[in-house]
């Protein structure tokens, strides 16, 4: 059963939405499981103890506050 994105929104009022572009970097058009974010400002420490110690079965979305240095 598929539901539509507006219908989410709608039950779940307290549900956000973002319109930043995300990069594709899998096989899998749709999934669902816990998503994590983790904040950090060219320092990626925080990003490998996340994937190294606790990213199974997760994805991970990290704020890099719109640095495009890395």
């Amino acid at each position: 059963m598929k539901i539509s994105m507006p219908n989410i929104c709608d039950i779940h009022p307290d549900v956000l939405v973002s319109s930043t572009k995300f990069n594709h970097y899998g096989k899998m058009r749709s999934f669902w499981c816990e998503v994590v974010t983790v904040k950090c400002f060219v320092e990626y420490t925080k990003v490998k103890d996340f994937v190294s110690n606790q990213g199974k079965g997760k994805v991970l979305v990290v704020d890099c506050g719109a640095s495009k240095r890395h």
